[in-house]
């Protein structure tokens, strides 16, 4: 039986680039084989429950994160730039302890 996910492949290969991950990286943190995340961005499979959550809350957190605009100065783009690398560092410490239980 085919199991279908909730995230779409564009979300899945969108998610991983907005991280700016290669599919080894994203395959390393979710705990699979860079193939596997091939084979979600092309649709010829489907992650299973556990990896479609994470990959669902990790692209809900990236979209509930302010956009950037061209009224924003310098100052404000750095600040968004950095508060949002130690959100997802954040995000990256918390999915890694959750993992290994």
């Amino acid at each position: 039986m085919e199991q279908k996910s909730i995230i779409t492949p564009y979300q899945i290969k969108a998610l991983r680039l907005a991280l700016g991950w290669s599919q080894s990286q994203l395959a390393d943190y979710i705990v699979v084989n860079y193939r596997t995340v091939g084979n979600w961005e092309s649709g010829s499979a489907f992650p299973n429950e556990m990896q479609d959550a994470i990959l669902k809350q990790l692209n809900n957190k990236l979209s509930n994160l302010p956009e950037p605009t061209e009224r924003m100065d310098f100052g404000d783009k750095l600040a968004l730039t950095v508060i949002t690398a130690g959100t997802l560092a954040a995000l990256a410490f918390i999915f890694r302890g959750s993992t290994n239980e």
